[in-house]
């Protein structure tokens, strides 16, 4: 096992040439820690926010309809015409929802112990139930127009 000794005999080198100079010791220390913090750090929020599934059902079914005017290379919210016009000819598509969150104003919620701020839209009726899950800090207000949209 003569690999093994050479690995001590490395291993001792190291660590007298660490305590020799305590000062780049607690650099190189310092700069490991802050590195690999930050980059646990990152991977809990990546997966938190792009890994982790929605919790909607069937959400490989879902998706997020956007418009796009002429010469714009911006995605634009669609109109309610075209909303309406994907409402009644489902050829690709089962069901249709739709958000309105064009000035949502932000508003103070608690949850638990914990103080949200959450940005109230108007959904249609169907938006919830479309999602499976259920409104969770939402409200139905009753207050319906003619376009069948709830305000939330």
């Amino acid at each position: 096992m003569e690999w093994f000794d050479d690995l001590k005999q490395d291993v001792r080198l190291a660590a007298r040439t660490l305590l020799r100079n305590l000062g780049f010791t607690g650099a190189a220390v310092a700069t490991l820690a802050f590195g690999i913090g930050l980059a646990v750090a990152m991977f809990t929020v990546f997966n938190a926010v792009l890994r982790r599934p929605l919790p909607v059902q069937d959400q490989e079914r879902v998706v997020v309809l956007w418009g796009e005017a002429e010469g714009s290379i911006r995605k634009l919210p669609l109109t309610y015409e075209h909303f309406e016009r994907f409402r009644e000819t489902p050829h690709t598509l089962q069901e249709v929802a739709g958000v309105l969150n064009a000035g949502a104003s932000p508003t103070a919620v608690r949850d638990g112990d914990r103080a949200l701020t959450l940005n109230l839209a108007a959904v249609t009726g169907n938006f919830f139930q479309l999602l499976g899950s259920p409104p969770g800090h939402a409200r139905r207000s009753g207050i319906r127009a003619t376009s069948g949209v709830s305000v939330c």
